[in-house]
């Protein structure tokens, strides 16, 4: 990793969070391949996700991403990409975030600088309590509309989402009948939890053409 132009109170992969301004914060991340986090003054470095959470992240990305660019929704972007918000005030990177058309303005080039319309964080044993507690209320507080927990680790439930209420406050979108979630921020979208705990995960390109055959059709696999 590199280190040119880190602030000397920065921490390292074993140390606790360390006190630094704003600027130091952006400084150390624009001069290094850092993933890091900063909160209320204090930056953490995140640990390097494992195998499992890649593969994950990937097919996530792929339907999101090619669902938002084919219906015009917005953008989405996965980590390493920097969220500011300002209720906190926090830059955070959750591991996908999608942008509507709406809030296109929010993006600078370099960053999120406000709420995403949907957040996903993808839960480690490093990052249980911050995702499922700190996160969930931080993400609230500031105005993400939708936020999904993903969470691979065995016995647990592999995908919870939620949507901020007229309160302020996340209450759970129930899945449907089929066992669907559907999306209130990406609207058309839904999601079977059960792709997420298949291993290997089933082919994105397959998923979309079960989403909305109407415009992702042409990608099933012909041979199935």
């Amino acid at each position: 990793m590199a280190t040119r132009d880190i602030p000397s109170n920065v921490l390292t992969l074993d140390s606790p969070p360390r006190r630094m301004t704003e600027q130091e914060f952006l400084d150390w991340t624009a001069n290094s391949d850092v993933r890091a986090e900063w909160v209320d003054g204090e930056a953490f470095e995140l640990m390097p996700p494992d195998e499992r959470h890649q593969d994950i992240s990937g097919f996530l990305l792929i339907i999101l991403r090619m669902f938002a660019t084919r219906l015009g929704l917005g953008k989405v972007l996965d980590a390493p990409f920097e969220m500011r918000l300002r209720t906190r005030p926090s830059y955070r990177e959750p591991d996908l975030l999608f942008v509507s058309v709406e809030h296109a303005t929010y993006l600078d080039g370099q960053r999120l600088d406000g709420p995403a319309d949907l957040a996903v964080e993808i839960i480690g044993d490093d990052s249980s309590s911050r995702d499922q507690r700190v996160k969930f209320l931080e993400y609230a507080g500031a105005g993400v509309q939708e936020y999904w927990l993903v969470d691979p680790r065995p016995g647990k439930l592999i995908l919870r989402a939620f949507i901020l209420n007229d309160a302020g406050d996340y209450e759970a979108i129930a899945a449907d009948d089929s066992g669907r979630i559907h999306s209130r921020a990406m609207p058309g979208l839904w999601i079977e939890p059960q792709w997420l705990e298949s291993d290997p995960l089933p082919d994105p390109f397959d998923r979309l053409a079960e989403i909305a055959p109407d415009r992702f059709g042409n990608f099933k696999d012909p041979r199935s």
